[in-house]
């Protein structure tokens, strides 16, 4: 098993057929658990068990303005299917979720590029393919 760049992430979004996200530049999944509190009477430290987990991704991307995918999703609140390649080289490790769109923010300084930023909330199971 080797490491690997980020330079051939994928991301694929669509309400039926999903279709590459472009001008993306950055991408971090996220799945943390709510810790729940357990600790008893007399103990010294607190003490947690792991309860229900969340899934989020976070995309930055530049703004494109042939490409409306996401942001007509955010608008729109509407339900997308997602494909997430960490190496797009090796097709069968990917994850797969449903999911709805937020647009976090949009803009840009004077003589930098418009970014948008993204965040993406699982609203089914996620399923996780490895080879």
């Amino acid at each position: 098993m080797a490491t690997k760049t980020a330079r051939n992430q994928r991301l694929y979004a669509g309400a039926t057929v999903a279709v590459p996200i472009s001008r993306g530049h950055g991408f971090k999944l996220s799945m943390p658990p709510d810790m729940l509190e357990d600790t008893e009477f007399g103990a010294t430290f607190k003490t947690y068990r792991p309860g229900l987990s969340d899934f989020k991704v976070t995309l930055n991307k530049w703004y494109d303005d042939a490409a409306y995918v996401l942001e007509d999703a955010a608008r729109n609140r509407t339900l997308l299917k997602f494909y997430s390649y960490a190496d797009f080289a090796a097709s069968g490790d990917y994850w797969a979720w449903e999911g709805y769109v937020a647009l976090s923010d949009q803009g840009g300084a004077i003589g930098a590029m418009l970014d948008e930023t993204y965040e993406i909330t699982a609203s089914s199971v996620v399923t996780r393919i490895h080879p």
